[in-house]
């Protein structure tokens, strides 16, 4: 039955055209439907077909680990026989970071024993800023113990390198997105690197505060420290530190924080700031007040007035910033309030 519908869907095919290499294409997307109808029709043949499909599958499964065994080997050799070859080494970190997925636990567990051995005698920045993402991936994996792995960063902490720390802190942002048990020492943390004087470690510790900050447990004096700590950042000397104050701090309404008066009086000062994106956020949570805070007076030119009203002519005055992106969000904003 199969072939006398081959043969008839040929011979039609030879009617429409009598050109051999159409006809030679029609043969072959016969053949395809031919093959799709045995395999759907026959379980045998289908059973056959996904055995197979198993094995290529794990196959390859089975090269990509042989793959990463030979990585391992590598980077064994040369931390001890070229301790200076530095090069090498952050070429085959980075091929491990790509390929993570790829690696069953007891090789992310093999991988994890060997970063967290050499992480502690490492002294090439650029390696260990490696190492530190590595451990990161592997934090996030099935039979890995995320506590290890953070006492290990915070021992790093204690490094003279500013770099090593930022990249600490980042990576600690990555893993307690999916360790909430990891938060609280998280948060402490980023408290006690907050006044550090370096940007980079200011701005992921105002992340990590905003971000991990339990709304569950942040009542009374612990949510005021939480507001003030990134509202008293609005007023840093530094723009980028300005402009991630406001941003977390509109973080938080996503949250299910409910922000006081005297923050929205800070964001209404930023809406003068020098810098553009600083004026950005400022109309961002200008605007996020009047979804919460609409009906509370608010203090304006010597007189009481709803906040959303306040807010309103804000934001009609910031449609006509000099900064096109301002002025454009503020239009968009205006008509929502």
């Amino acid at each position: 039955q199969i072939r006398q519908k081959i043969m008839k869907r040929l011979r039609e095919d030879q009617h429409i055209s009598s050109n051999p290499a159409h006809v030679e294409q029609s043969l072959s997307l016969t053949q395809i439907k031919s093959q799709r109808f045995r395999t759907e029709n026959h379980p045998i043949e289908s059973f056959h077909v996904e055995n197979a499909k198993k094995g290529e599958e794990e196959e390859k499964e089975e090269e990509n680990l042989d793959h990463f065994r030979n990585l391992f080997d590598q980077i064994v050799r040369k931390r001890e026989s070229e301790p200076q070859n530095v090069e090498s080494v952050v070429s085959i970190l980075i091929e491990i970071l790509m390929g993570w997925p790829m690696m069953n636990m007891e090789m992310t567990l093999k991988w994890v024993n060997l970063i967290r051995s050499l992480i502690r005698t490492e002294q090439n920045n650029e390696v260990k800023v490696l190492m530190i993402r590595v451990l990161g991936r592997a934090a996030l994996g099935p039979g890995v113990d995320p506590f290890t792995i953070l006492e290990d960063f915070i021992n790093q902490l204690e490094v003279k390198s500013r770099k090593i720390v930022a990249q600490v802190l980042k990576t600690l942002l990555q893993i307690g997105s999916g360790k909430e048990i990891l938060h609280d020492r998280i948060v402490k943390l980023a408290f006690k690197l907050l006044e550090d004087k370096d940007l980079a470690i200011c701005i992921e510790s105002l992340k990590i505060i905003s971000r991990f900050s339990s709304v569950n447990k942040t009542k009374g004096r612990f949510k005021s420290t939480v507001e003030q700590t990134l509202s008293r950042f609005v007023d840093h000397s530094d723009s980028r530190v300005r402009k991630i104050a406001l941003n977390r701090l509109s973080f938080l309404f996503s949250r299910g924080f409910s922000l006081s008066l005297s923050t929205y009086e800070k964001a209404s000062k930023a809406l003068r700031d020098d810098d553009s994106d600083v004026r950005l956020e400022a109309v961002k949570l200008i605007w996020n007040f009047t979804f919460i805070s609409a009906e509370e007076n608010v203090v304006s030119n010597k007189s009481n007035i709803r906040l959303c009203d306040d807010a309103f002519t804000k934001l009609s005055n910031a449609a006509s910033d000099p900064s096109v992106a301002v002025r454009t969000l503020s239009c968009g904003l205006l008509g929502s309030i």
